[in-house]
């Protein structure tokens, strides 16, 4: 019996990571302590013979208080005094005051914070933010973010959005400072993190939930300053109210909830946030500059996000053969809904990894638990040597190395698949897959077929010899786009086919009527026509009034028209945001979005007070006009 010998491929490289970094895994710190130093310098320059300052005053951002940060101020140095105040969206700041400045010199001031922060779950601030036009949604975004929705529960759908604005937009430092709105960022796919945050929240928003922009810092993946090691950085991330509760949402990073190195220092509508500075002063002009925050991490607690457990098959992967890993994911405790990633990295063979992969990162979002695929090909091999590879799959605080065999060996099987080229959204379809067993005895094969990160299995017994046609039958999925369909044979093979998704439409609006101001305590009236396409379809119109939603189910036929009513009577003044919604069966088919100006009605004393206020307003324009 001749022996066998084992090698043992020694992994050279398993993550890609920065040598010098602190944290090789961010997303997995639950707990984090730090110290937050603040600095910055104002210079007033006299103007001339008069030149004088009465005060300089200073409105600066700082760490807030909340249910899973807790920020106290060390110290204060430079300015003659500071108090506390609460800026225009509820946010704590803090206002440093020089009394009589001197001129011609730096004012400069030092804050140091601690701050403790967890990511434990935390409680809706109750905050009410405008609509901005920095997050308004176009109807084409109004209708992505129900098609992505459509049929998930509400924390699954949020999660699923997250994911998506992550990889639909491209993350490119050229655009930082633009301050990119929501629809710029969905036309042209790029920005940094304040345009995935506006597209994250317009998305949200067009969905009726509560959602707002979180401006902080955070711990990047990258060293912000070579000669001086700093990984933290400004970082803007999503906030949305639902249920009782708070959840966080990072599309930047594709995380959720967001790990404990974001530091929150105030909420926002969209990213258009600024500190302020006042001066009352006569001919002086002012340099002001701001200086990044010191962050220096004191103490620290990581666990992973998730759990995972790992499956091989089949057991030893044989030479020029695939094989695919099975990772069972599920939430720690107190983590309901996850958004995440977990990429896989294989071993090296000199300067080549040994396993050749098919996918190398898998995007997660699931409430409780889910799976995901990895189909790893080997390169062919000696015959008597067996060669162990170890493989890691990592992140969302876990880096976990599973060591997989592999050798020489025959074919044991054969698949291939087929199925159509060209689907349109939610069409049902058939994929077939013909599974060879090339073994020396019958046996029983897992058959898996993966479309969309869903896997479907069937586990037919085919004998020595033999092969079995199986067929799933398969729903394509809402979101047009480029999909692969593959499928994976435990006896070691794997095929694959491309497929297009195409959107289609089955009903249309048609019209739509309501008025474009109304008053308060009269009805508001919103007419919707909807025109069927070329199939009878069952559906659901629903509309809403800033909040108050109303809707009817209905069937309409191939190229009927039918109108429908809805009625609403708003109880507050103000613009009211009024969105139109159609679904056909498992369908998001259209969406409309406009606004109602809700006024209350003035009698006649009002009118002639207010022509009255306009009068004089004029005359107090014309005065200071003609002696400005």
């Amino acid at each position: 019996m001749g022996k066998i010998l084992v090698f043992v491929l020694v992994l050279l490289v398993m993550v890609p990571l920065s040598q010098a970094k602190l944290l090789d895994t961010p997303e997995g710190v639950s707990y984090l302590e730090a110290r937050v130093t603040k600095t910055g310098s104002a210079y007033l320059e006299s103007q001339g013979f008069g030149a004088n300052a009465a005060e300089v005053r200073i409105k600066l951002s700082i760490p807030q208080n909340t249910g899973t940060q807790g920020a106290d101020l060390v110290s204060v140095t430079g300015p003659d005094s500071y108090e506390y105040s609460v800026d225009d969206f509820g946010n704590d700041i803090i206002e440093i005051v020089w009394d009589n400045p001197p001129l011609d010199r730096y004012l400069n001031y030092t804050l140091v914070f601690d701050v403790v922060v967890t990511d434990s779950p935390d409680n809706p601030s109750g905050k009410d933010f405008p609509l901005t036009e920095m997050v308004k949604a176009t109807p084409e975004m109004r209708e992505k973010a129900n098609e992505l929705t459509q049929g998930l529960g509400d924390k699954e759908g949020m999660m699923r959005l997250g994911s998506w604005v992550y990889e639909w937009v491209d993350y490119d430092r050229a655009y930082q400072g633009a301050d990119s709105s929501a629809g710029w960022v969905y036309e042209n796919r790029k920005s940094v993190c304040d345009g995935h945050s506006n597209l994250m929240i317009s998305m949200l928003r067009a969905l009726g939930y509560s959602a707002h922009y979180v401006v902080g810092y955070a711990y990047t993946e990258e060293n912000l300053d070579p000669g001086n090691p700093n990984y933290w950085g400004p970082h803007g991330w999503v906030e949305v109210e639902h249920d009782g509760e708070l959840i966080s949402i990072d599309p930047t990073w594709s995380e959720s909830p967001v790990d404990a190195t974001h530091i929150k220092f105030a909420d926002a509508p969209d990213s258009n946030y600024t500190e302020y500075i006042e001066l009352l002063a006569s001919r002086v002009s002012l340099d002001w500059k701001r200086h990044e925050p010191t962050i220096t991490m004191v103490d620290k607690r990581e666990s992973p996000r998730v759990r995972i457990e790992n499956t091989l098959l089949p057991g030893t992967i044989k030479s020029g053969s695939y094989g695919m890993i099975i990772t069972d994911i599920s939430a720690e405790t107190g983590q309901e809904c996850v958004l995440g990633r977990l990429s896989i990295q294989s071993c090296k063979s000199g300067d080549d990894d040994f396993f050749s992969i098919e996918w190398t990162e898998n995007g997660l979002y699931f409430c409780g638990n889910t799976r995901a695929y990895w189909i790893l090909l080997a390169p062919f091999l000696n015959k008597g040597v067996q060669y162990e590879c170890p493989v890691s799959i990592y992140g969302m605080g876990l880096d976990e190395r599973l060591t997989i065999p592999a050798m020489a060996g025959g074919d044991e099987g054969d698949v291939t698949v087929s199925t159509r080229k060209t689907l349109v959204s939610g069409q049902d379809f058939n994929v077939s897959a013909l599974v060879e067993n090339h073994g020396f005895m019958g046996r029983e094969i897992d058959v898996y077929l993966m479309l969309d990160n869903v896997a479907y299995t069937k586990s037919p017994v085919i004998p020595s010899g033999g092969e079995e046609k199986l067929v799933w039958n398969l729903k394509a999925p809402q979101s047009p786009g480029e999909y692969t369909v593959g499928v994976f044979s435990s006896t070691g093979d794997y095929a694959e086919e491309n497929v297009t998704v195409m959107d289609v439409k089955y009903i249309y609006i048609r019209n739509i009527t309501y008025p474009a101001e109304a008053y308060l305590g009269d009805a508001v009236y919103v007419n919707v026509t909807l025109k069927g396409s070329e199939e009878r379809r069952e559906g659901r119109l629903s509309v809403s009034l800033d909040g108050e939603k109303d809707g009817t189910e209905f069937v309409i036929e191939p190229g009927e028209e039918k109108t429908f009513l809805l009625i609403f009577e708003p109880d507050e003044e103000g613009r009211k945001e009024l969105s139109v919604d159609v679904f056909s069966e498992e369908s998001y088919d259209a969406g409309f979005s406009g606004s109602v100006r809700v006024v209350k009605e003035e009698g006649f004393l009002e009118v002639l007070i207010g022509q009255v206020q306009g009068f004089f307003s004029w005359i107090v324009l014309t005065i200071g006009g003609a002696f400005g």
